[in-house]
């Protein structure tokens, strides 16, 4: 009896555990917007399984990080002139100096 009674509690324990979410978001709470002055790089994090919402994240001179609202019109305006900037760097031609 002792025996079935820890394993119906270690299957309760295992089914808590189970039915929880794990929230494994970096983005707890956002802003609409930052100074654009003090942008030094920007971080794009995209659903997944360990957390459903997309994640803007800009980084800040000397002041760490700080998240957007990815449904916000800076957010996105930010995001689509990044990749527009990657897109240009990656077509654009490379010179080498001879040396």
């Amino acid at each position: 009896m002792n025996t079935a009674i820890r394993c119906i509690v270690l299957l309760a324990c295992v089914v808590v555990c189970i039915s929880q979410p794990i929230i494994n978001c970096r983005c707890l709470t956002t802003t609409q917007r930052v100074n654009l002055s003090l942008i030094t790089g920007i971080t794009v994090i995209n659903p997944s399984p360990y957390c459903d919402k997309k994640q803007v994240i800009v980084r800040l001179k000397g002041r760490g990080e700080r998240c957007l609202d990815p449904r916000g019109k800076f957010a996105q305006a930010l995001v689509e002139y990044t990749q527009k900037f990657r897109a240009i760097e990656l077509l654009s031609p490379t010179f080498h100096t001879g040396s």
